[in-house]
């Protein structure tokens, strides 16, 4: 008899970000192998993607409606008319309730709100620990996507097993050169404009190209961080679709990675998979997850090695054919399987 997974889609409301990618893709691969989940969301955030919503998974899915108080209560009901066995926690959002007892499986991406030096707020750092500590108590298997996120958790005094899973990467085809594109070529970085993403350290450097960047503001209190980068010249695309992000990556002479920290890391991945080379800082999970296919850098010599990258196309040549021999061991369905045995 097959396992019944009730998997938490709330990531894939609203915004789209690196957290929705991996449930988008994870249900589809579950579909793929056909054991579809079903999927339980909390709709206040905004409709679920339009890939989530029209997938075959999507015939039975369940709005929690409410907030956090209102999910608690209301998603041990949904689990039991769901007769489902395993619910898969992807979010912070919802945790079940008194009234189910079946298993609960948790992915954690990465734990940056406690790390030290992270600028966040008092009360947000304190709502996530609150948060994952509920999950990490109440769930039976945790699952991370690199072991830098299982060496946080262990730093946190989390003493139980952990299962590293990488996350998968969809075939990519590259898109449409954009039609505002400079002609000379241009520098790409991709992500949420906030502090660890490292955007300031970038802008200090003053690009000697042409600077394009997509993704929404998220948290830059005074706004330091996008007028560093105004200041830099960069050309703020703000939050695109799929179709126009991949078109931008495609096309770029390199993608910059300055995070300071990553639970795993889509956009250079991506950016390797189309033959784009990437510079990067060697922090969080990059190390193991790009391996030797990127050009790695520090703070203290980002604008020297980015110089020497655009200067050196040779350079670029043969971290471009790396990345596309690295990316291929990434697959959707070695991670849809690996979740599968964790099920159950």
């Amino acid at each position: 008899m097959s396992v019944v997974v009730a998997l938490d889609a709330s990531p894939c409301a609203g915004t789209r970000s690196g957290v929705g990618r991996y449930v988008e893709d994870l249900a589809a691969g579950l579909d793929a192998l056909g054991h579809p989940p079903a999927l339980v969301y909390q709709g206040h955030h905004g409709p679920l993607f339009p890939p989530v919503a029209e997938h075959a998974c999507a015939r039975r899915r369940y709005d929690l409606l409410g907030g956090r108080v209102g999910a608690y209560l209301r998603l041990p009901h949904v689990l039991r008319n769901l007769g489902a066995d395993v619910y898969h926690c992807t979010s912070t959002i919802a945790v079940p309730g008194p009234g189910w007892n079946g298993r609960v499986v948790a992915t954690v991406m990465d734990c940056y709100p406690l790390a030290p030096g992270a600028q966040v707020s008092p009360r947000h750092r304190r709502l996530f620990a609150q948060l994952l500590g509920a999950i990490l108590r109440r769930a039976t298997r945790i699952i991370v996507p690199s072991r830098a996120t299982a060496d946080e958790l262990r730093a946190l005094g989390h003493a139980g097993p952990l299962e590293v899973v990488p996350l998968g990467l969809r075939p990519i085809a590259p898109g449409p050169r954009p039609p505002t594109a400079p002609a000379g070529g241009y520098l790409f970085t991709l992500g949420a404009i906030e502090f660890r993403k490292g955007l300031h350290l970038l802008a200090a450097k003053r690009p000697p190209l042409p600077w394009i960047h997509c993704g929404p503001l998220r948290n830059d209190p005074g706004g330091r961080i996008v007028a560093a980068m105004d200041a830099a010249g960069c050309r703020r695309l703000g939050f695109v679709g799929e179709a126009e992000r991949i078109s931008w990556l495609s096309h770029a002479t390199l993608l910059a990675m300055p995070s300071q920290t990553e639970g795993f890391g889509y956009p250079p991945l991506e950016a390797m998979a189309l033959g784009v080379p990437v510079l990067a800082f060697a922090t969080g999970s990059l190390p193991e997850v790009l391996g030797d296919a990127a050009q790695w850098t520090t703070p203290e010599r980002l604008g020297d090695d980015l110089a020497d990258l655009v200067r050196d196309a040779g350079r670029r040549s043969v971290l471009a054919a790396a990345g596309r021999r690295w990316t291929a061991a990434f697959s959707v369905e070695t991670m849809a399987r690996a979740h599968r045995v964790i099920y159950g």
